[in-house]
């Protein structure tokens, strides 16, 4: 049975860490949750064992995120505006759109999960770590314009709902850095900041297992 946990708990723990930082979307007040989640999610990273337990981890906490993000979808109910008016046909269209629209922004966290296994054990760590979370964000928003692919729609990475940096763009002090680059700047002062303080604090647990 403690087998069982141990394998479950990392799943569970990802999509903690997902609604973590997707809390910070749902309520301007909550703005303060993306921080720890992020600095959660590094942690979760860093354990992982495999390129597999990677992508899932990653996955889940992005598609988790972004279910959050995407919550005002249910707003769109009824759809009667589009000749629907039975109830369970227009949940099951708005439920579909909202969980694969969530799903293909999370596939990006994964290969961002990824990602950032491997630029942990190279240099300059503090800086390529913030900039692969960054880039994964129009990646995401690329994956998911797949969903809506057809006669007249086009691929693109400028769907920007979720980027971390919206969580921050109220904040007075730390929202003057949109000017270097708009809410993917913001993305990444944020991802530098967790990334920070996931570093030091595996730094710290490491010394303390030490003594």
């Amino acid at each position: 049975m403690m087998r069982h946990f141990t394998t479950l708990w990392p799943i569970v723990e990802s999509i903690l860490a997902g609604a973590m930082i997707g809390l910070a979307f749902i309520d301007g007040r909550l703005w303060w949750c993306a921080l720890p989640g992020l600095v959660w999610t590094l942690a979760i990273v860093t354990r992982a064992t495999t390129r597999k337990k990677l992508f899932l981890y990653g996955t889940l906490i992005g598609t988790t995120k972004t279910i959050f993000v995407l919550s005002w979808l249910a707003s769109v109910y009824p759809l009667s505006w589009i000749g629907v008016t039975a109830i369970l046909p227009q949940v099951l269209a708005i439920g579909t759109v909202w969980v694969l629209s969530s799903f293909l922004f999370g596939l990006s966290f994964g290969l961002v999960a990824i990602a950032i296994a491997w630029l942990g054990k190279k240099p300059l760590t503090l800086l390529t770590i913030p900039l692969a979370i960054t880039l994964g964000e129009p990646l995401g928003a690329l994956f998911q314009s797949f969903q809506f692919w057809g006669p007249g729609a086009a691929l693109n990475a400028y769907f920007s709902y979720g980027a971390l940096g919206y969580s921050i763009a109220h904040h007075s002090l730390l929202n003057s850095g949109a000017v270097l680059g708009g809410v993917y700047a913001l993305t990444c002062i944020i991802a530098f900041l967790a990334n920070a303080i996931a570093t030091q604090s595996a730094r710290t647990e490491g010394a303390t297992k030490k003594i």
